[in-house]
């Protein structure tokens, strides 16, 4: 009986009117955005590889070492997520490339929209969003008169006379459905990988493949709550027409109107407090370290760290760095004078004391942004992804932007890297006594061997570490299709069918 339910089921769905528009609406849509997506990734593909070789462009231009703080900074990039074509995330709302010295910390909000990685999660259309919100209709759909449109016409009393026990008959009716909408899934996985693969820029590698089978996993079983929620209310109601009403109540709720209520509410619950008192705190620490290094000239009477030599400073536009550049006198036989070598004896000791002062104030006002950061951007994200889990929809955005890698907390990753890469380049600072060499301010004896400098590689995320972040949400959809299924089950086999 089980397999003949199952036969009827498939052939049933497929050859119906809603199946053929939901098929084409799904594919045609997902075929439209999974181009304008991958377009997208193509333009910031380019404009990332424009700012890479700009970048090392620039630092082949180094001479001074106090260039790494001021003119030609090094830089972190993060590379463009080819998987955001499947769910967008974060990605694109934050900046991608920092630049480095160990006078600046990275990711400050100088680089952030405050609150866009929250507030606009629901705004960009992807594949994710199109099988979230026109499958998972479907699946209601396919559901609704499964039990009450057959209790109606009277075939289902026929059916429960036949050699079979009512479970069989519902979990023919479940995989049948299911079945039918795997078809249009798995189509608009192919279409969006398609589309994907004929992008010149676009390569996937084995990762980015299993990746997209878990995000496939997540949305099948996405789908298949609907589904098994459609028949919990076929099996309740004694009207096929009252289950269509009941089961777009539910849809609307539980993926349009929860998800954008939650959005709305916690940004008047949990506004985010304006920066004043933490830009506040970060200029008097500038100011405190302007006079600390003010102080050591005035204890040895000088006015500036190059009295007695002819040079300039450039400083940095937000101000926390600068270059110095020292042209040494010479005599007619180019040997410098002893004015000259005890005014760059002074400048060295000088910019010993303040450098290494310098990256220490840096590493106290990243204290102060992280501070600002955690206890109100990500406090309040928190609070979002708590609330929106109680919706499958806003589970499966959460759970498929971390296997898309487009989640915040890829994008936290790549800036905690960013930041060992800063503490990277201080150390070989440090190490090789940049900051007490005449190399710091002049390359008349010496000069800086660009090779050696630290480079930056971002380390993606383990797949097995992925796993581990995303099993709770599998487990979690898994267990509410375990709960609906016992819950539509028990509830058939309770009710009177005559």
């Amino acid at each position: 009986m089980f397999f003949t339910i199952l036969r009827k089921e498939l052939a049933l769905h497929i050859l119906t009117l809603r199946f053929q528009i939901g098929f084409l609406v799904c594919v045609g849509l997902i075929s439209v955005i999974a181009w304008i997506s991958t377009v997208g990734f193509d333009k910031r593909v380019v404009e990332h590889r424009a700012i890479v070789a700009e970048a090392r462009e620039d630092i082949a231009k180094l001479e001074v070492y106090s260039d790494l703080s001021c003119n030609h900074r090094l830089q972190a990039h993060r590379a463009p997520r080819p998987l955001a074509v499947f769910c967008q995330g974060v990605e694109g709302r934050l900046s991608d490339h920092f630049e480095i010295a160990h006078c600046l910390a990275p990711g400050q909000l100088g680089s952030m929209h405050t609150g866009d990685p929250f507030a606009r999660m629901f705004t960009d259309y992807d594949v994710v969003t199109i099988l979230q919100v026109i499958l998972s209709f479907l699946a209601l759909l396919f559901a609704y008169d499964a039990i009450s449109g057959e209790r109606e016409t009277g075939t289902l009393t026929l059916v429960l006379a036949n050699p079979g026990s009512r479970g069989q008959l519902l979990l023919g009716k479940y995989l049948g459905a299911l079945v039918s909408l795997s078809i249009p899934l798995i189509f608009s996985f192919l279409v969006a990988i398609a589309i994907m693969q004929s992008s010149p820029y676009l390569h996937l590698s084995t990762d980015d493949w299993a990746r997209i089978g878990l995000i496939f996993l997540l949305s099948l079983l996405y789908l298949s709550t609907f589904l098994l929620l459609g028949l919990l209310l076929s099996v309740n109601t004694q009207q096929s027409v009252t289950t269509l009403l009941w089961g777009t109540l539910c849809w609307v709720l539980l993926v349009l109107l929860y998800p954008t209520a939650v959005l709305f509410s916690v940004d008047r619950m949990k506004p985010l407090p304006a920066q004043d008192s933490t830009v506040q705190a970060v200029e008097e620490l500038r100011q405190e370290f302007k006079r600390e290094a003010e102080g050591f000239l005035e204890q040895r009477g000088k006015e500036k760290a190059w009295d007695g030599l002819r040079g300039s400073r450039s400083s940095s536009s937000d101000g926390v760095g600068e270059t110095v550049r020292v042209t040494p006198q010479r005599d007619d036989h180019g040997v410098i004078d002893p004015q000259t070598e005890e005014a760059m004896r002074f400048a060295r000791e000088f910019y010993a004391f303040q450098e290494p002062l310098r990256a220490e104030y840096a590493d106290r006002i990243e204290r102060l942004w992280q501070t600002y950061v955690e206890n109100h951007l990500h406090a309040q994200a928190g609070l979002v992804w708590g609330l929106l889990r109680l919706s499958p929809a806003g589970l499966l955005a959460e759970a498929t932007s971390m296997a898309a890698d487009t989640d915040l907390a890829s994008y936290q990753r790549f800036v905690g890297q960013a930041r060992r890469f800063r503490g990277d380049l201080t150390r070989y600072l440090e190490n090789r006594d940049a900051f007490g060499s005449r190399l710091w301010f002049t390359s008349i004896d010496d000069e800086v061997e660009i090779s050696s400098l630290p480079h930056f590689a971002e380390v993606p995320e383990g797949f097995a570490e992925l796993l581990g972040r995303l099993a709770s949400r599998i487990g979690v959809l898994a267990a509410l299709n375990g709960i609906l299924f016992v819950a539509t089950l028990s509830a058939f086999g309770r009710k009177q069918i005559i």
